[in-house]
């Protein structure tokens, strides 16, 4: 059995040589102390089975070398105590990306028949009910479930393997009992008919990912749902043949048989124990360090506490077959008012963690869609590239070329405009932002085309970074020599290819202010040039805006995929009909809506007073429909529905009959449909509240755009701050804060790839101050637009991974970390891309969160990390209520919301208090009644939690309002 412990509920696991691992100071116990007692005992029923087969390990030497890489000299203890020690580094501060294996459905989608039973059988085999009772669990038939997963049929290119898997889960009580599972890759190995190939071995095959989708459908199933899944606390591993795995157990417990003393609790072994991270590196003991640290989200972040090995049948045990059984004890990281045993270990542990780190379990989620078809709740649809050109005119026609020395000085080529074209739309600055087709201004053909590159970003993307691009490029900022068309064009190139445009282009105005005569006739060109550069374009060579149909095409014209909520106007309109047999086709077809009939008839004169008030409660509830049948062409439809005078209305709420009722009372007919629309579409329960606090108040994100001296933050750099990127940044950051249309953009491509390599390697006391450098930059729409889409690996990613994974992250690094995160807020392209990427950038930002709100030394940390829980929590408010879906996957609500919780208990800084209470309303505001996060809320006591927050007691008893 193993242990884990967290700041919620904790988790056991169990083995079939019981095995129990705690957080605790618990101590193995020797075992000189039952050996001869338990061979005696042996002795007398089975003396030839005597000889000894267990190694002989020398655990106090491999204590010692324990984080050493790994070598193939390691004998069986080494190897799998080394191997222990690294799953326990992942479990408490994971290097591997979240398990992409996260809904249900994938198991139908492997090919896998799953079947999660309650009530079925009684959990445990033998003697290990009295270990349950020992652990304090019950072992009541109606606590536990019954998961039975099979690999049963072929998906795709992956041919059944008939794997196995069956268990024993009781949500409530956060147990599990693993006692039956043999993977696909085991049974390929084991097969006598056929052996795969690795590559057709189906991806979907490790324990710890097919448990986790068994077990999330078992807590759904469970009183308290899903926020059971946090519980998770015990861990038995019953019935192991592994020989690996047996021959470790053997050599741990010093003996070949477990006997009547060695039952519950047998030996233990706490996190201090290296025994203990041995068993835990077992084949049949890994996959609980992958279940906890590759699903933490919904989990929680949990770590082995101490392991026990014991016997659960009623008769001595030999360990040669390894019937006996194991626990694993887990515990949960939380910031209490005293140290918690996961805080303890979390403290020992880090430093030993550097350099010890595991390869990537399976393949990345984009590897894992493009090869098996699959698509995520968030992500976008892959569009086809659109070439970019720059198209460069001349504005003086050739003068400049001629002319330009004898009045200069020096030989200029061109007066430069440019223009970027794709899509066949030619897009350029001057009053303002302009659009015609290519080649159509008044400055004629372009001298040249330069082809800058492909952009694979949808229209709508590119679209959102334009509105960024207006509010800076507007027709009144126009400067011929500072903010002008190549501005423009090298900003709007660097967003869409990666690159700015050449730079003889942008160079030239300095140059020709370095000339005497330049300087002198400056004004006299800015406004002479005005005339041709800010000239409108014809009407006819305006292409038509951009529709938002055409934004969700592709480029190529392939639709982009079905957007996950359907508009709900259907309608709109009054349908008129007198066929029998359409109305019944409308009606189905509005089943799960509404109907509201209008039977009237041509010589009906009362009739027509309704007409006009019918017609405007159809515009006005277009998600209804709204039929209109004359009788005197439809006496069929009269006859069955017994109309006897007109006008009479009926209403129809889900396919059922809700009213009827005659007499031409426009006023009449506006309530009773109104009153249908309520029943059919039900309001939310929270908006028949009063929250002032989020209904009028500000949703405005929190940003962090205080530029500090730039001198001194430059001298913590020391030489870095000479790097040309940081230099460059520095210089667009000073230039921004006196005036942003002065600031052109820097070479952000450059930048970025200096961020993902040389920043994250400066010595970890000065990094910070590069991160506040970036802060400062992020707060610029270009500059945050294109760190929305760099790739193939996001900036931003990189660097709140980097805190994230870093052993003792200085304050100040995760501080402006934080402050950087929140700055994404300032373009509302990045939000978008973030709140809609598939990738892992979310639960990144909830674990910088959840991590920095367990900083119980600096409240500013504990601030920023609650303005970045505001913003996320915002954001998907915003979804919920304008789409009417979510944006933050439900478990991902979960973890937020549990973090949120956890820190207001002991929260004492009235500013993190309040920025806590509003993340948590606005995440909670008009959620889903039924689903997991008001599960999680019930369990944990939300409202007991937030009317406990004195500093804010009005607020908090807003919020409790909203809570279940």
């Amino acid at each position: 059995m193993v242990k884990l412990h967290q700041g919620l509920p904790r988790l056991t696991t169990a083995i079939s040589v019981s095995l129990l691992i705690l957080l605790t100071a618990t101590h193995a116990r020797p075992v000189d102390e039952v050996a001869d007692d338990t061979i005696r005992q042996w002795n007398a029923t089975e003396p030839h089975r005597l000889e000894q087969r267990w190694i002989q390990c020398d655990w106090a030497h491999i204590a010692t070398i324990v984080t050493q890489p790994l070598q193939d000299s390691d004998d069986h203890c080494t190897l799998a105590a080394k191997k222990g020690h690294r799953l326990v580094c992942m479990m408490v501060n994971p290097t591997t990306q979240r398990s992409v294996y996260q809904e249900a459905r994938e198991l139908a989608f492997y090919g896998y028949m799953s079947q999660v039973t309650a009530n079925d059988i009684q959990p445990g085999l033998g003697n290990i009910n009295e270990a349950l009772r020992g652990a304090g669990l019950t072992d009541e038939p109606t606590q536990w479930f019954y998961l039975n997963q099979w690999h049963v049929r072929d998906s795709g290119d992956f041919p059944s393997t008939n794997a196995f898997f069956q268990n024993h889960a009781s949500p409530a009580q956060g147990a599990i009992i693993a006692f039956n599972n043999k993977n696909p890759e085991m049974m390929n190995h084991d097969s006598l008919s056929r052996t795969l190939d690795a590559d057709q071995v189906v991806p979907l095959k490790q324990w710890s990912d097919v448990f986790f989708l068994g077990w999330k459908e078992a807590c759904r199933a469970s009183r308290g749902g899903v926020a059971n899944m946090r519980r998770l606390e015990h861990v038995f591993r019953d019935n192991v043949i592994n020989q690996g795995t047996i021959e470790v157990l053997r050599s741990i417990v010093g003996k070949d048989y477990l006997g009547v003393r060695d039952m519950w609790p047998g030996f233990q072994y706490s996190f201090g124990d290296v025994r203990m991270r041995a068993a835990l590196g077992t084949p049949n003991g890994n996959g609980l360090a992958w279940l906890v640290g590759q699903h933490q989200a919904e989990i929680g972040k949990k770590i082995v506490d101490r392991v026990h090995i014991f016997n659960c049948q009623t008769s001595p045990l030999a360990l040669v077959s390894c019937d006996a059984c194991s626990v694993v004890l887990l515990s949960t990281s939380g910031r209490k008012s005293h140290q918690s045993p996961y805080q303890t270990i979390f403290s020992i542990l880090l430093p030993t963690c550097q350099n010890n780190q595991l390869p990537p379990r399976h393949e990345t989620l984009a590897k894992r869609q493009h090869q098996h078809g699959l698509t995520t709740s968030r992500g976008r649809p892959q569009t086809e590239k659109m070439e970019v050109e720059l198209y460069v005119y001349d504005l003086t026609r050739g003068m400049a070329r001629s002319m330009s020395r004898q009045f200069l000085g020096i030989q200029i080529d061109a007066v430069y405009h440019t223009a970027l074209v794709f899509n066949n739309i030619e897009y350029f600055f001057g009053q303002g932002v302009q659009t015609c087709y290519p080649g159509t201004t008044h400055h004629g053909q372009p001298m040249e085309k330069i082809a800058l590159g492909k952009t694979e970003l949808p229209l709508e993307t590119i679209m959102d970074y334009l509105e960024s691009l207006k509010q800076i490029y507007t027709a009144e900022s126009y400067d011929l020599f500072a903010h002008n068309c190549n501005n423009f064009t090298n900003d709007f190139a660097m967003f869409l290819v990666g690159c700015g445009i050449p730079d003889h282009i942008t160079s030239l105005p300095a140059k020709v202010l370095e000339t005497p005569f330049g300087q002198m006739l400056k004004p006299q060109i800015d406004a002479s040039m005005r005339q041709m550069t800010q000239a409108p374009v014809p009407p006819q060579n305006i292409p038509p805006a951009v529709s938002r149909s055409a934004l969700n095409t592709s480029s190529s014209g392939h639709a982009a995929g079905p957007a996950k909520h359907q508009s709900s106007d259907r309608y709109g309109q009054v349908v008129n009909l007198t066929d029998a047999n359409a109305l019944d086709t409308h009606m189905a077809g509005a089943a799960d809506s509404c109907t509201t009939v209008f039977f009237t008839s041509s010589t009906c004169a009362p009739c027509r007073l309704a007409y006009p008030m019918f017609d405007r409660l159809a515009e006005e509830h277009a998600q209804a429909l709204f039929v209109k049948v004359d009788i005197n062409s439809a006496r069929e439809i009269g006859s069955r529905y017994q109309i006897r005078v007109t006008p009479t209305f009926m209403t129809f709420s889900k396919g059922k009959k809700q009213d009827e009722w005659s007499g031409a009372d426009p006023n009449l007919l506006k309530a009773n449909v109104e009153l249908l629309i309520q029943t059919t579409f039900p309001p939310h329960p929270h908006m028949t509240l009063k929250v002032p606090a989020l209904q009028y108040g500000s949703m405005k994100p929190y940003v962090f755009g205080k530029i500090p001296p730039l001198d001194k933050l430059m001298g913590k750099l020391g030489s870095a701050a000479d790097h040309k990127d940081i230099t460059s940044l520095r210089t667009f950051v000073e230039k921004r804060g006196a005036n942003p249309q002065d600031a052109a953009v820097p070479d952000l491509h450059s930048i970025a790839h200096t961020f993902k390599t040389d920043v994250i390697a400066l010595p970890v006391e000065v990094r910070f101050a590069a991160v506040d450098l970036l802060r400062c930059a992020m707060i610029d729409a270009r500059v945050s637009g294109f760190f929305a889409e760099d790739s193939p690996v996001r900036t931003m990613a990189v660097m709140i991974e980097h805190v994230n994974n870093l052993p003792d992250c200085p304050h100040n690094l995760r501080l402006v970390t934080l402050q950087l995160a929140c700055n994404i807020w300032s373009s509302s392209l990045y939000v978008k891309e973030i709140m809609a990427s598939d990738d892992t950038t979310i639960s990144n930002l909830i674990q910088l969160i959840t991590s920095s709100l367990l900083d119980a030394s600096h409240p500013t940390t504990r601030v920023a990390a609650g303005s970045l829980a505001f913003n996320l929590a915002v954001s998907n408010y915003r979804v919920r209520r304008e789409q009417n879906e979510e944006a933050l996957a439900e478990g991902e609500q979960v973890e937020l919301a549990a973090s949120i919780l956890e820190s207001l208990v002991e929260e004492k800084s009235e500013d993190a208090a309040k920025v806590l209470l509003l993340a948590l309303g606005y995440l909670v505001y008009c959620a889903p009644e039924n689903g997991e996060l008001a599960d999680l809320c019930k369990a944990m006591g939300a409202k007991k939690t937030v009317r406990g927050v004195k500093a804010h007691a009005k607020l908090g008893q807003e919020i409790a309002s909203l809570l279940w």
